[in-house]
């Protein structure tokens, strides 16, 4: 998690947009999460 102060960015936009994207550039690519397919059923009831 990454957090900003709003005075950051309100005065520091493109510092802000550059170390969001610096973060976002060494990150590990994510892969897709598959669901299981919800059961039809009532279960439960």
């Amino acid at each position: 998690m990454v957090r900003f102060g709003n005075a950051d960015v309100m005065t520091n936009v493109d510092g802000v947009v550059d170390h969001i994207l610096s973060i976002a550039a060494v990150m590990p690519e994510r892969r897709k999460i598959t669901h299981p397919t919800p059961s039809l059923g009532r279960e439960g009831l």
